[in-house]
This record gives structure tokens, C-alpha cells and sequence, in this order.
């Protein structure tokens, strides 16, 4: 059957084709109303995009299989029209696709190219009978571009082809005498790679690539950038591959993004030399690393750093992982995941950071930044902080001390978690450390640890909605609000402190004057506390040793084994507007007093009372209601309140 005769002639530019009434257009018409509608469509894709493969579409991979090599599925861009893999001609088998190359194994060494061969072919019903009419027979013929997979032996560069026929490169094979296996090592990806034209693309745009780039080395490329500025900035972009440089990357010029195709398929790895010590060194401002895999060389020995931030510089670090593949190969050694110098900014968004030893340290005036990343430590500090730091959405994991603080440390929803066998940490013997004369600032956090110890001296704690597991202690001048909070013991020695709304479990003290106690709150002489609105789980709620703590509107409980609140060496105490829950405690009063006069006001005492009465009266207890229950030592209820019972007061059965 004769095809219908090809009219179209993109020079005589017919945008379209305009039919008339009452007539019967031809069946050339109509092909040249769709060649029409296709070259418009390629025209423009072409002015648009380059020819290439899509991310890894099309990528060749070996795996120790026989003369034959995997293909990965994804699309591919050629004048216009889009191949894809799997096809109809193409078909997955166990989910992947083998490419069976029609060759023996090689006598000698030799490279091969892996290509493909791409033409159109005219499709009839003989090749798919769906396209004919069971009625009318035949009718028309279909017309596809379509691609086989091929190899050319002992050369790298396409072969001659048949007419109409064009060739894809794809991946160049080494290939050994008398083995037949193809290995991941033997395969080199030559594919080009589909992106903007250039006019299109970002000002100043580099590309490295293994192949077809303009460099493949990403130091070399950095070193040819000359001028940039915030109006001339320049575009690095990196395509997949591992790229290996014997010394530091370093970035020297401003307004400069370095943008990798992927975090896990475009890794950037430094073999230093022995005695070079650094891997990435920012030494300018406004510099920008996204999708990159940053780390060292697993034979990489010494006290390394893989990200250093030189003085005035600043580098927003998106999306990328930082030394990942070495901590996971190296975890005896000792790899800082970075350092930022004094006036240096460093921005951490969604990323990953991992290190063996100090994750993040900020120098003086230095200032770090992280937003929804992952920092994590094998050991000793997670983060030093001398300049400031703030943390949003993040999670901070070590074996050790999770934040070494001396200046502005700030977080929101972030998790701090230390995970160690170890009684003390190499570090010290806190989970977190905090000081100077700053603030450190939580906000919807969680500090978890088996360290269980918080030290912080001279520091605020403006916390909210903080859960802690682990003891704090403060010391010196700080002033600390804590709202919200879920807190596993706290003991003040001579800060000012606020607790508000919290809920107080009784943390197990092991040194110092609480000794061998579990206490929610402890006060000591020159603390200045005030509990608002909490409530205890267990143990000692309140210890006020010499203090004088207000606590308002708590609700707090005795156990078996201890007070409900504790006061001594002369703390006068108020207590208001609390309810507290008596349990009979045997030989342990609910309320001990030795040597104070602390006041209760408008509280409610339920459920037994029993044990030894204090020692010295309890005064101001108007407004108190108490209850004896069924509690058959009623004496001790009377002899807590006898030197001090008010017509304002009742004790009820």
C-alpha cells in the first residue's frame, strides 16, 4: 500500500493547516497538519534543552556479569524527541534491564563503546496488528523513533553508521584478555547530559563532568574563576560522578555555587598529602555548596577537618552530606566535621554532618546556622561554641557531650541525644556544658542522655517546652525561666530561677549534698527560686536547703520513700495555694522541716499524714485545709499545725 505523499517544508513557515467546507481533505493534508505540529514541538525543545541523558537515565553500570552490562531506566533527549527505558522493545526482566552485548570475551585488553543506535522506522500491522481496522483493513501506518543498544569494539568514539541512523555514546568499557566479567570499575559514563542551551543557562556557568564538561576537576574549575561579584556570579555545576583531588578544595571567590545533580551520586573526596590536615576551605563570602557529597579519602590519616570557614567568609551548605562515607570507614580516627573562624558565618540547611571528633566549632564572633540537618559525633563535643549558634529543626547525636557552650547558643525543635556505654564521657562527665555570661536559648527541644549531668555556670536558660533527661546544675550569676518543661532533677546553688508549668521527675543525685536523694527541685542557700504550676512524679518535689523558695499552685505527691517537700538550715519557705497528697510513709514525714519556718497558705493536704511531726512549728496556715482521712496517727497532723492553728484553719476527718 502506497504512503501518503510528505508535503511539509518547515521554509515555507505554515503554522498550521486550515481546512474548507464541504470537501474532502487529502490523507497528505493531514500528515503535513501533524509534520507541522512536530517540528514546532522539536524546534522548541531544541532551542531549549541539549541533547543527553536525564539525571541517570540510560547510565551503563557494571556488575561482574558476563560480557553483558546493566542499563539504568530514566529518559533521554535527541533533536527533540525523548527515548525512554523500559519500552515496548525494551522490557525490564526482575525489575532491570541486561544489555547482552553481542560480543565474545576479549583475547587481549581493549576498550569498547557502549552506544546506542537511533532511527525511525515506519510500524505496519504485520509488526502491531492493533492498528488495523478489523473492518476495513489497513487504513494507515505509524511512524516512531526507535533505539537499539550496540558496541563497537576496541574504539572509543561512535562508529560509521547507516543512513538515517544516529549514535548516542554511552559508557566506555575496559575489557581484559581472557575475562569475560564486566566490572563497576571497567565502566566509564561518556553520556552527554541534557541541560539548558547555552544561552539559557545561569551567567558564568561551569560545568564538571568524568565527561564532556569543560573540566573534569573541580579545583581546576574553581581556579579559572576571575571577577566574580554580586552583579558577575558564577555557577559551578557538578554532574554525578566521584571526584578525587590530592589537596583542600579551596573556594576563593565570592558569589560562587558549586551545585552537584545529586548528594548521593556526586561525591567530592580529598586524599590530602601527609601533613595537610584540611578538605574544603571557604575563604570568601557569599558561597553556595547544594546536592554534593563532601568527605575524605578513607586512606586519609591525621587530625583532620573537612570544612574550614576562614576569617569574614560565609557558606550556605544545602542539601549536601559532609563526610559521611568516611565516618562510617574511619571511626577511630579523628575528623572535625568543620570549623568556623571568628567573623566567619556558616549555614547548614538540610544536610548532613558527621564527624569523629568536635562536629561544629565556632570560634570567636564566628557564627553557625542550621536549619532542618542532621549533625553527628562519634566523640567528644558535638558542638563548640565560642561564637553563636542557632539550630532549627535539627538533630544533634554523639557518644559523648552534645553541646560545649561558652557564648549565644540558640535551638528550636531540635533533639540533642547522647547514646554512650560509657559512666563519663572522654569529654567530662556532663552530657552538656554551658557558660559565660550568655544566654542559651531551647525552644520545643529534647536533651536525652545517659551522661546524666547538665553543668551550667553564669548561663540563662530561657527554655520552653523543653524535655530533659538528664540532672542540670546551676551555678553563678545565670537567670533561667523554664516553662513547660519535663525536667529529671535541676539543682540551683546560686542562680535565679523560674519554674513554670513544668513537670518535676526526681532526678538520682550521686555527689555533692544530695548525695544518694532523688529530687525534683533543689534550692540550696544563695538560690533565688520561684516554682509556679508543676506538678512531680516521684521523689522529692522541692529541697530547699537555707533558701527561700516560693512555690505556688503545684500539685506534688510523696512516695514510700520520701517528702513531698523537704526544707532546712532556716529556709522560710512559701507555699500557697498548693495541693499536696499525702501517702503514709512509715518512718519518713510527707513534709520534713528541720530548723525552718516555712509558711502554707490556701493549700489542700489529702489522704493520710503520718510519720514524725517536725521539729519546729509551721506558721502562716490561713486558708489550709487538712485532711486527715483514715489515718489512724492523727497526732502527727496536729503536731505539724499546733503552734500555729488559726480560726482559718480546719482539720477535718
Amino acid at each position: 500500500m502506497p504512503l501518503s505523499r510528505r508535503t511539509f517544508d518547515e521554509g515555507k513557515r505554515y503554522q498550521t493547516v486550515v481546512f474548507q467546507e464541504n470537501t474532502h481533505p487529502g490523507d497528505f493534508e493531514w500528515v503535513e497538519l501533524q509534520d507541522i505540529q512536530n517540528a514546532e514541538r522539536r524546534g522548541a525543545l531544541n532551542a531549549l534543552v541539549t541533547t543527553g541523558a536525564v539525571g541517570d537515565g540510560f547510565k551503563v553500570v557494571g556488575n561482574g556479569s558476563s560480557n553483558a552490562v546493566l542499563v539504568t531506566v530514566g529518559a533521554m533527549l535527541r533533536s527533540g524527541d525523548r527515548l525512554i527505558l523500559p519500552d515496548g522493545q525494551h522490557p525490564l526482566v526482575a525489575g532491570q534491564f541486561v544489555f547482552n552485548m553481542p560480543i565474545s570475551t576479549p583475547v587481549t585488553d581493549r576498550t569498547d563503546l557502549v552506544y546506542l543506535d537511533v532511527f525511525t522506522e515506519t510500524v505496519g500491522p504485520s509488526q502491531d496488528p492493533d492498528i488495523e481496522d478489523v473492518l476495513l483493513g489497513p487504513t494507515a501506518l505509524r511512524e516512531r523513533t526507535v533505539y537499539q543498544f550496540a558496541v563497537a569494539q576496541g574504539q572509543t568514539t561512535l562508529p560509521a553508521l547507516s543512513s538515517g541512523h544516529t549514535g548516542v555514546a554511552l559508557a566506555t568499557v575496559a575489557r581484559r584478555g581472557g575475562d569475560p566479567a564486566v566490572n563497576a570499575a571497567d565502566v566509564t559514563d561518556v553520556r552527554p547530559i541534557a541541560g539548558l542551551q547555552p544561552q539559557f543557562r545561569p551567567k558564568n556557568l561551569i560545568v564538571v563532568s568524568p565527561a564532556g564538561g569543560q573540566f573534569t576537576d573541580l579545583q581546576t574549575a574553581l581556579n579559572s574563576i576571575v571577577g566574580s561579584s554580586q552583579s558577575n556570579p558564577f555557577t559551578v555545576l557538578v554532574e554525578p560522578g566521584t571526584y578525587t583531588s590530592t589537596v583542600p578544595i579551596t573556594l576563593n571567590n565570592p558569589y560562587v555555587q558549586v551545585i552537584g545533580r545529586d548528594r548521593e551520586a556526586t561525591t567530592v573526596k580529598v586524599s590530602p598529602a601527609t601533613g595537610v590536615l584540611q578538605g574544603f576551605v571557604v575563604n570568601a563570602a557569599n558561597v553556595y555548596l547544594v546536592n554534593l557529597g563532601l568527605d575524605f579519602a578513607p586512606t586519609a590519616t591525621g587530625n583532620l577537618t573537612l570544612l574550614t570557614m576562614g576569617s569574614g567568609s560565609s557558606a550556605r551548605v544545602e542539601n549536601c552530606l559532609l563526610g559521611e562515607q568516611y565516618f562510617g570507614a574511619n571511626a577511630t580516627n579523628t575528623m572535625k566535621g568543620a570549623e568556623v573562624a571568628a567573623t566567619a558565618t556558616l549555614g547548614l540547611h538540610g544536610s548532613k554532618l558527621y564527624a569523629q571528633i568536635f562536629g561544629m566549632g565556632v570560634n570567636n564572633a564566628g557564627t553557625f546556622l542550621a536549619k532542618r540537618s542532621t549533625i553527628s559525633c562519634h566523640r567528644v563535643d558535638a558542638l563548640v561554641n565560642n561564637g553563636l549558634m542557632d539550630l532549627e529543626d535539627c538533630a544533634v547525636v554523639t557518644n559523648e557531650r552534645t553541646i560545649n557552650s561558652l557564648n549565644t547558643f540558640t535551638a528550636r525543635r531540635t533533639s540533642f541525644t547522647t547514646q554512650t556505654t560509657k559512666s563519663v564521657a572522654g569529654s567530662g562527665s556532663n552530657c552538656v556544658s554551658l557558660g559565660g555570661a550568655v544566654a542559651c536559648t531551647l525552644s520545643h527541644c529534647s536533651v536525652v542522655s545517659n551522661i546524666n549531668r547538665i553543668d551550667v555556670t553564669d548561663t540563662s536558660l530561657p527554655w520552653d517546652s523543653v524535655s530533659v533527661g538528664a540532672l542540670i546544675f546551676l551555678s553563678g550569676t545565670g537567670t533561667s525561666v523554664l516553662e513547660h518543661c519535663a525536667l529529671a532533677g535541676l539543682s540551683d546553688t546560686g542562680s535565679k530561677l523560674d519554674v513554670r508549668d513544668c513537670a518535676l521527675e526526681a532526678g538520682s543525685f550521686t555527689s555533692g549534698p544530695l548525695a544518694g536523694q532523688s529530687v525534683g527541685v533543689y534550692a540550696a542557700s544563695s538560690a533565688d527560686v520561684r516554682i509556679v504550676g508543676c506538678v512531680n512524679t516521684n521523689g522529692n518535689a522541692v529541697y530547699a536547703s537555707g533558701a527561700n523558695p516560693i512555690v505556688e499552685g503545684c500539685t506534688f505527691r510523696s512516695d514510700l520513700s520520701s517528702f513531698a517537700m523537704r526544707f532546712g538550715g532556716g529556709t522560710k519557705a512559701v507555699v500557697s495555694n498548693c495541693t499536696l497528697h499525702m501517702l503514709d510513709t512509715g518512718s519518713a514525714a510527707n513534709i520534713e522541716d528541720t530548723a525552718s519556718q516555712p509558711t502554707f497558705a490556701h493549700c489542700h493536704f489529702q489522704e493520710p499524714f503520718s510519720g514524725p511531726a517536725p521539729t519546729n512549728a509551721v506558721s502562716g496556715v490561713s486558708g489550709s485545709k487538712v485532711f486527715k482521712g483514715q489515718n489512724t496517727k492523727s497526732a502527727g497532723i496536729t503536731n505539724l499545725f499546733a503552734a500555729a492553728i488559726t480560726t482559718q484553719t480546719s482539720i477535718e476527718a
